[in-house]
C-alpha cells in the first residue's frame, strides 16, 4: 500500500519552497443571536496558505470556462479546502475561486488546483 501522507508532505514542502503566501477568505454565512432573536451576516473567516502560480495549457484555454485573465494556483492542503466563491488574495490581488480540483488519492488531500478570476 502506498503512503500518500509522504506524497502530501512532499507537495507541501515544494509549494512552500517555491510558492508565496496567499489568504483564502470565506463568507461564514449567517448566524443566530439568541440574545436579540435575530440572524446576522457579514462574518468572514480567513485562512493563510501557500500557493504556486502555474499556467493553463492550450487545451484548457480552448474551452469556454477559462478566461484570458484567469489564473491557476496550486494550493497546499491541510489548512482548509477552498470552495467555489471563496476570495483568494495572491500577490496583492484578490480573486474569486471559480473551480477547485482536489488531488486526493485514497482520500488524502495532496493539494488543490484552483482556477481564480479577478
Amino acid at each position: 500500500m502506498f503512503d500518500y501522507d509522504s506524497l502530501k508532505k512532499t507537495a507541501t514542502q515544494l509549494i512552500t519552497k517555491f510558492g508565496t503566501s496567499a489568504t483564502i477568505t470565506r463568507d461564514s454565512g449567517r448566524r443566530f443571536n439568541p440574545a436579540t432573536g435575530h440572524y446576522f451576516t457579514g462574518l468572514t473567516e480567513s485562512f493563510s496558505v501557500k500557493a504556486v502560480r502555474t499556467q493553463f495549457n492550450a487545451f484548457e484555454k480552448a474551452g469556454d470556462n477559462i478566461k484570458d485573465d484567469d489564473i491557476r494556483l496550486l494550493v497546499q492542503s491541510g489548512v482548509t479546502a477552498p470552495i467555489i466563491n471563496d476570495s483568494l488574495t495572491f500577490d496583492s490581488v484578490t480573486y474569486r475561486v471559480m473551480s477547485v480540483a482536489t488531488e486526493s488519492p485514497s482520500g488524502t488531500d495532496i493539494f488543490y488546483d484552483i482556477q481564480c478570476r479577478s
